[in-house]
Formats: C-alpha cells, sequence, structure tokens
C-alpha cells in the first residue's frame, strides 16, 4: 500500500531533516577525533537510502514534476557514492583536488535538494530543512578548513 501524496511529502520533511542532523552529527563525531561514533552516524545516513528509494518509487504513482526526481536522484547518488568512496572502497578521493570538487558538488545539490523535499511537507518544514543545511554547510566548512582538505589536496 502505498502512502498518500501528503504522507509522503511528511515522510520526505523527516528523512531531509534526518539527513541534516546526521550529517551534522557526523561531522563533529569526525572534529571530536571519535571515528567509531562517526562510522555509525555514517551507517545511519546511509541508511536514508531506502525512505529516498521509496519516496522515488511513490513520486511515479503521485506524478511528481521532474525536478522532484532530480533532487532525489541527486541525494541517492551522493548517499551511494559517500558509501562506497569512503565505506567501501575506502578511496583516498579526498586527495586529489578535482575529485574534492566533484564530491562537494553533489554534496552540496545531494543536501541543498533536500531543502526543496522537505519544502513539500509545507513552510516550517522548508525553514528548518534550510537552517539545517545551513549548519551543515557551516560544520563541513569548518572540518574542510579544521584538517586542511583544500590545502592537501595534489592538484590536478
Amino acid at each position: 500500500m502505498m502512502l498518500s501524496r501528503k504522507e509522503c511529502d511528511l515522510l520526505g520533511g523527516v528523512t531531509a531533516l534526518l539527513a541534516f542532523v546526521l550529517c551534522d552529527a557526523l561531522f563533529v563525531a569526525r572534529m571530536a577525533g571519535h571515528p567509531g561514533i562517526q562510522r555509525g552516524f555514517g551507517l545511519f545516513f546511509f541508511a536514508l537510502v531506502f525512505p529516498t528509494l521509496y519516496l522515488l518509487v511513490a513520486a511515479v504513482q503521485h506524478r511528481r514534476q521532474a525536478t522532484y526526481f532530480l533532487w532525489l536522484v541527486l541525494f541517492l547518488a551522493f548517499l551511494v557514492v559517500e558509501a562506497l568512496l569512503d565505506f567501501v572502497l575506502h578511496v583516498p578521493f579526498r586527495e586529489v583536488h578535482w575529485q574534492v570538487i566533484l564530491y562537494v558538488v553533489l554534496f552540496l545539490g545531494g543536501l541543498g535538494g533536500m531543502v526543496r523535499v522537505a519544502r513539500r511537507a509545507g513552510r516550517r518544514w522548508g525553514t528548518v530543512a534550510l537552517v539545517g543545511f545551513l549548519s551543515t554547510l557551516a560544520l563541513a566548512f569548518a572540518h574542510f578548513s579544521e584538517v586542511g582538505l583544500w590545502a592537501e589536496t595534489t592538484g590536478l
């Protein structure tokens, strides 16, 4: 049984807010030097693939606009790339400048699109999601500057 359009909007809002809270927690754990806790938050973050896949399937049934699919696909792509590079393959992609740039673009696109997904649940959901997105951005760039991510890349 498929959720109604309004229920899917609420699921999208909850998924988006969880994404921002988990990203924030992940960055805080990383900056505090707790890799085990960071990994746990990362696994919970990757679990967001399930409600996002459901939303994608439901979007077909509810005949959502093309941009809605784009937001969900970007977020799914980010989740999959993050899981593959960091958890499965352990690729040191952060050492190559152009790979970092592509990763950050996918990060921004995936999470930024989730602000719009949350907005479907209502204006307040969108506002809270926007605050969450900005919080995640602040922590991400604080972490990048702390570890010297930009300075340590080797170039092309």
